[in-house]
């Protein structure tokens, strides 16, 4: 997270609170036209100040709703929403919104703007396929660690709103149809945590040189014991990650082959961490993996240079994309009534697969039953699923990086990841036994080159996959996805200037409605930012972005948004699709300066 710049573009020509916003789509739901109608509750209003191992605690039930909407039966959709402001010098943290002790959202702030009238954000996350933790009373944690003082002056004021909508009157015809009840299109779900109510349950990972808040790779063994129900029919689980300290810009790190030729004088100059930049979340069961993830390089409000995350956030940065895998094959074997060990886990390419510190891991088992309340039997029949890929690394030292020589590495992968599993079920309503399937293929390669003499960088990686699962032969969850980034900084005596390029594409198929998301759907995003620093004032000399963003799914919502930002000011903002109402407002119209209107985002 570094330094933070001082801000030369503070405020907004009117004067106002400089509106940071992600380019993602709003919550799925269009009340005027779907005829519905919402309540509104505040869970936390609160000055995040010296808020570290301090979090927000409320005893959370649907009877803090009035009327009819605190019959949780009569929910047919569930948001959670944001809004925050901060003025002053701050980082950006990392916040976590939990419920039972089951993580719900992942979150980041704005980094603030130094100078009044400051910095607003606002977010919204949905909460419907969670309606199982949210229909009872449970335990809610907001946790937002931050520290102010005489340096580091920004508390991050945050109110913390769920909304429940119930049926209020007749859909339009030509308005996606309205929702079904929540307490029939969602799961059961069972937290992969450390199950704290009073603490911040996610697990922190990585990390054996004593840096990073885990202190250490042994500190915490990230495994949840849980007992599922007998007659459970499918299950799924959903993974939350996030690399902080050392491992925040993971595809970043030299593998270790390549950061042993650096000299310690030279590694600190360049800030290079080793146990290079392949980074893979994977969840074992009773000790046999089940499924992995390779994650998408979400980049926080500070992340790189914070010049370019204003007014426009990285996607991802206030909505953090989770990842699901089908781990119905093992269910023969978890419906005995008996603990099983659920362990989340980060690894690299090297030999050990050590990673740095620090990774923060949580997840979830959902879960949908069958009609019957016989046991589910059945046994996992093929396990082909290697704990490590197929990987190989080069790279050269050439000279002293730090004054003029160069550096070059290189990681790839020599076949697709591969993962295949197989088992048999046989739940209480079916005649006889199904084969349920699971398979993945996951690619990446990356390269770096340093410059010591141009003062150049470059990074290049790109992960992608694809995942697929059949219940008695027939698709039940499939995904696929592909997260190009590319990372370019130069600079001399005067300035340094940092360009992101990156993509998100992602697709997704779950033939069951009751997992809480819609049967197909899917994300586009290809984002271009810039940002340059004066290397003598610290000041912000020039910064931009461009984003352009579609999503589409079956139930008939659809939103794009085309954005161009430069310096503070938005020099277009154009929204379309369904959705496009539910999004936040459109930003105050520009000129366009020439040098704008001639940069292409697909260039």
């Amino acid at each position: 997270m570094g330094e933070q710049p001082k801000d030369r573009m503070s405020q907004t020509a009117s004067g106002t609170p400089l509106l940071n916003f992600e380019p993602n789509r709003p919550s799925r739901v269009i009340p005027s036209k779907q005829g519905l109608e919402s309540s509104t509750i505040t869970l936390v209003t609160r000055s995040f100040e010296n808020s570290y191992y301090k979090p927000s605690i409320v005893q959370y039930s649907p009877s803090l709703f009035d009327g009819e909407f605190s019959d949780p039966s009569k929910w047919l959709f569930l948001d959670m929403r944001q809004d925050g402001s901060s003025i002053g010098r701050q980082f950006d943290r990392l916040g976590s919104v939990q419920l039972g002790g089951t993580e719900v959202w992942r979150t980041d702030n704005a980094e603030p703007i130094a100078k009044p009238p400051g910095i607003v954000w606002s977010t919204t996350r949905e909460m419907g396929k969670y309606y199982d933790l949210f229909s009872k009373p449970n335990t809610l944690l907001f946790d937002y660690p931050n520290i102010v003082n005489d340096v580091y002056t920004g508390a991050l004021n945050i109110t913390l709103t769920l909304t429940a909508y119930i049926a209020s009157g007749t859909p339009d015809s030509s308005a996606p149809a309205q929702p079904l009840p929540l307490a029939s299109t969602s799961p059961l779900i069972f937290p992969l945590s450390k199950q704290t109510l009073d603490q911040n349950a996610f697990f922190c990972v990585g990390g054996d040189e004593g840096g990073g808040e885990c202190g250490g790779s042994g500190s915490d063994q990230s495994t949840t014991k849980i007992t599922l129900p007998q007659n459970a029919a499918s299950a799924v689980v959903e993974i939350f990650a996030s690399g902080t300290a050392k491992d925040e810009f993971w595809y970043n790190n030299l593998p270790n082959t390549v950061y042993k030729q650096l000299s310690a004088d030279t590694a600190k100059a360049l800030n290079a961490y080793p146990r290079g930049p392949y980074r893979e979340v994977q969840l074992l069961i009773d000790g046999k993996l089940a499924g992995a993830v390779l994650p998408f390089p979400v980049i926080f409000t500070g992340g790189i240079s914070p010049a370019m995350w204003r007014p426009q956030a990285s996607y991802g940065a206030f909505n953090q994309p989770t990842y699901l895998i089908d781990i119905s094959p093992f269910l023969g074997t978890l419906t005995d009534s008996q603990a099983h060990a659920f362990k989340l886990q980060v690894v690299s390419a090297e030999k050990d697969q050590s990673i740095m510190a620090s990774w923060f891991l949580s997840g979830n088992v959902q879960v949908v039953l069958d009609t019957s309340s016989e046991r589910t039997t059945g046994a996992l029949t093929v396990h082909d699923a290697p704990v490590a890929g197929d990987w190989s690394s080069s790279g050269t030292v050439k000279g002293d990086v730090s004054r003029d020589g160069t550096l070059t590495s290189e990681v790839r992968a020599n076949a697709p990841r591969s993962i295949h599993i197989e088992g048999t079920i046989q739940t209480g309503s079916d005649a006889s036994a199904r084969t349920v399937v699971w398979k993945q293929d996951m690619t990446y390669a990356s390269k770096l080159y340093i410059s010591g003499q141009s003062g150049v960088q470059k990074i290049e990686q790109n992960s992608s996959g694809t995942a697929s699962s059949t219940h008695g032969g027939k698709p039940f969850l499939g995904s696929s996805f592909s997260y190009p980034l590319l990372v370019n900084s130069y600079g001399n005596d005067t300035s340094n200037t940092a360009e992101v390029d990156l993509s998100f594409e992602q697709t997704l198929v779950i033939a069951d409605k009751r997992f809480g998301e819609p049967i197909e759907q899917g994300t586009a995003l290809r984002q271009k930012s810039s940002g340059t620093i004066n290397s003598t004032s610290h000041t912000i000399s020039q910064a931009n972005s461009l984003s352009h963003f579609v999503y589409h799914d079956n139930t008939g919502m659809n939103f794009s948004r085309d954005t161009a930002t430069d310096g503070t000011t938005i020099a277009h903002d154009r929204l379309a699709g369904t959705l496009a109402g539910q999004a936040q407002p459109v930003q105050a119209q520009a000129r366009v300066p020439a040098s704008f209107r001639a940069q292409q985002l697909r260039s």
